[in-house]
């Protein structure tokens, strides 16, 4: 295994030579710290550089290409596992979609708003959405492709169009990517996005930190992995948290040699506070296992660890498990049931278009991997819940997202509570804890085998003390629907979901469609920003506006 990790003590004294940083170093990695780029910083209103929607929808093609290529070499070495069903003596209990006339009890999953952001249509924006947001209250900020930036005041029922300043010389266009995370102490909020060179042969990604009012940025850092050689692309940025730090994954593609999965710490204190940030990596080449794509745990920000995981084969989970007081993380193995990464057939809408076609949305290497820690009342002894794309296999009919919940103590295995449905496909989910340990998920659904089946439409759902068993979720209720897909098989990487904020107890999330056809402008997009609880914490809710 190769493996790289910056110390904290090379960290302490970069931060005793600050002021005789070298100028390059301004806003950039140097020595095991990343320094801040303040609003006194030509940097922070240098206006970022415009492209037409034609050149922003070709970056973005040529992005998501790069990305299949690699999504192809990595299932390659994969053999399909249909036909196989890991032990199971039948499938299991099937997911549904809610109704309009669905009995309204003390468990009743409650909407509290679904609004749609308009801005995600303007033009130049993109067909793919990939919509993420965080809120404090009322306050709402949302971003997506390319590099729309807007805050709401009023639960996203309208909003306010900011921007992001111009990328460094060597990665000077915002692309995209867009990734945000609150810090629950204190309600600080952090949003990352992509920036990259024209050639897609070097970029960085930016953090911005926001106040409690999600209003302008009080600084940003820019984490460059190739410093001054320009031969980095660190794709598909994700961020998390835990209780004292945050956690920046990324997919690096270096111009030569191979390729590698890293995991960014940074001491969460001092990033609230935009100053001089000390951090560690850890780094796994794709030599390793082929290419892994990582993404760090929602749900941890109460904790004291960072989890994440990835699939070496189609029966095997490879846990990460960073202790805070650890310089690396525990790894571990955990045999589950049998996966499919194949291409399914999930065909439908006006046009009958596949949405989980390209090679992202279903390969091994982990594009649609996603996990959260569920810890609190109603967990005590916590949880790890993972959820992934899967083609038919062990007696499900439709590509669907298998799951697998483990134990925080031990990380043995106790459920594997698939989402599927035998009428059509599930994908794309998004999940994250609330405070008492339930788990809320965003997550899309539409088309079928054989083709004919409904477009794309998207939704949430929570796993409670109303749901039965561990990880799983009984019915998920529309809040975006979609009438067409995309003509090239592209649905996007990126939904969002966290707790609400100051109620921790319900959940905010997004999610989108399309609602016209023929899919060829951003004016098709259906972005919704969703706040979503039980009928049982509405008190709660209410008193959080």
């Amino acid at each position: 295994m190769s493996i790289f990790r910056s110390s904290a003590l090379a960290g302490v004294i970069a931060l005793s030579c600050l002021a005789q940083a070298p100028a390059w170093a301004a806003g950039r990695v140097a020595q095991g710290v990343v320094f801040p780029t303040m609003p006194d910083d030509p940097a922070f209103s240098t206006p970022a550089v415009e492209l037409s929607a034609a050149e922003r929808e070709d970056l973005l093609r040529r992005l998501h290409a790069k990305r299949e290529r690699l999504a192809d070499e990595a299932n390659a070495a994969v053999k399909p596992n249909a036909g196989s069903n890991g032990g199971l003596a039948a499938p299991g209990r099937e997911t549904t979609v809610a109704t309009d006339d669905e009995d309204e009890t003390h468990g009743t999953l409650l909407i509290g708003r679904n609004v749609k952001n308009t801005l995600a249509e303007a033009a130049g924006n993109s067909t793919l959405a990939e919509p993420a947001a965080i809120n404090n209250r009322r306050r709402v900020l949302y971003a997506g492709n390319f590099r729309h930036i807007e805050r709401s005041t009023n639960h996203g029922v309208t909003y306010v169009a900011s921007s992001f300043p111009a990328g460094p010389a060597d990665a000077p266009t915002v692309c995209c990517d867009n990734d945000m995370v609150m810090d629950d102490a204190t309600k600080i909020g952090f949003n990352s996005t992509l920036y990259v060179n024209p050639a897609l042969t070097n970029g960085v990604v930016r953090i911005f930190v926001r106040p409690p009012s999600l209003g302008a940025a009080n600084c940003f850092y820019t984490i460059d992995p190739a410093g001054r050689a320009n031969n980095i692309l660190p794709d598909y940025p994700h961020i998390a948290v835990s209780r004292n730090f945050l956690y920046l994954s990324i997919n690096a593609l270096p111009t030569t040699g191979t390729g590698f999965a890293r995991m960014y710490r940074f001491n969460l204190a001092q990033m609230r506070s935009c100053a001089a940030v000390a951090f560690t990596t850890f780094t796994v080449s794709h030599a390793t296992f082929g290419q892994r794509v990582w993404v760090p745990a929602e749900g941890a920000y109460n904790q004291t660890r960072m989890l994440w995981t990835q699939h070496d084969n189609a029966t095997t989970i490879r846990i990460f498990d960073w202790q805070e007081a650890a310089a690396a993380p525990v790894q571990v193995t955990r045999a589950v049931q049998a996966s499919n990464f194949s291409n399914p057939d999930c065909r439908g809408g006006i046009g009958n278009f596949d949405f989980i076609q390209r090679s992202t949305a279903w390969s091994i290497a982990g594009f649609r991997t996603r996990s959260t820690v569920a810890r609190g009342n109603h967990q005590p002894t916590g949880l790890l819940a993972v959820y992934w794309h899967s083609a038919p296999t062990g007696g499900l009919t439709q590509a669907h997202v298998r799951a697998a919940v483990f134990s925080l103590a031990g990380l043995g295995l106790l459920n594997q509570p698939h989402i599927f449905n035998q009428n059509f496909c599930f994908g794309y989910p998004a999940v994250t804890g609330n405070i008492f340990g339930d788990i809320g998920l965003s997550i899309a659904w539409g088309g079928r085998a054989g083709g004919g089946g409904f477009a794309v439409r998207a939704g949430v759902g929570i796993d409670d003390d109303f749901t039965p068993g561990l990880g799983f979720f009984g019915t998920v209720f529309p809040t975006a629907i979609g009438v067409a897909n995309r003509s090239d098989g592209r649905y996007g990487d990126y939904h969002t979901i966290h707790p609400y904020q100051p109620c921790d107890r319900w959940f905010g999330a997004t999610n989108y469609a399309w609602d016209s056809a023929p899919v060829d402008s951003a004016a098709d997009v259906n972005a919704r920003w969703v706040e979503f609880g039980r009928e049982a914490n509405l008190s709660c809710y209410e008193h959080a506006q």
